[in-house]
């Protein structure tokens, strides 16, 4: 419906960065669709399919950010992406880590698919998708832990994120294996 509403040309939905990539990529849409003959198609890794409308849709923090304000005004309500803090608190709801597992939780190491699957497949205690399928993005800034200290032979690697413009992912993706699947 947010693309269908044309959600990519307002501006009202978009911070000022979204507003310059908007206008360098002129994207109207996620990277991953298509409009075909009529038809709205999903490119997922080995195959095009008629867009499902359970699955994840994959997309950067700027377009995650649009669609919540846009769908704030829709509901007339504040709707936002989650922040670390509230993730971990849905993530305590999976009393175990990897590699303890007996069965993954979620659509993760490999486990069930090799690709996103339906956000309805793995529920628990009323929530779905808090670890697997595709990376969550979250409200809060990328920063070091307090005492962090940059090693010399990363001093390139965080520290340019320690902006303020980029954010957490979280929950891991289909593909996260080992420390990536936590």
């Amino acid at each position: 419906e947010f693309v269908k509403e044309d959600g990519y040309m307002k501006p009202r939905f978009w911070n000022e960065e979204g507003k310059a990539w908007l206008e360098f990529t002129q994207a109207t849409k996620p990277r991953f669709w298509q409009y075909r003959n009529g038809e709205w198609l999903q490119r997922n890794l080995t195959e095009e399919v008629p867009i499902p409308l359970n699955w994840p849709v994959e997309v950067n923090q700027l377009e995650a950010k649009a669609f919540c304000n846009w769908k704030a005004e829709q509901k007339q309500t504040n709707i936002r992406l989650l922040t670390e803090a509230e993730w971990y608190l849905l993530r305590n709801n999976i009393p175990q880590d990897s590699p303890t597992w007996h069965e993954a939780p979620g659509n993760i190491e490999l486990e069930y698919y090799a690709s996103s699957c339906p956000v309805d497949r793995f529920e628990h205690e009323g929530f779905c998708d808090i670890v697997g399928n595709v990376w969550q993005w979250t409200e809060t800034s990328i920063d070091g832990f307090q005492g962090f200290k940059v090693h010399p032979l990363y001093d390139d690697f965080s520290t340019p994120t320690f902006d303020g413009k980029h954010n957490l992912i979280k929950g891991g993706s289909w593909i996260s294996t080992g420390n990536e699947s936590i």
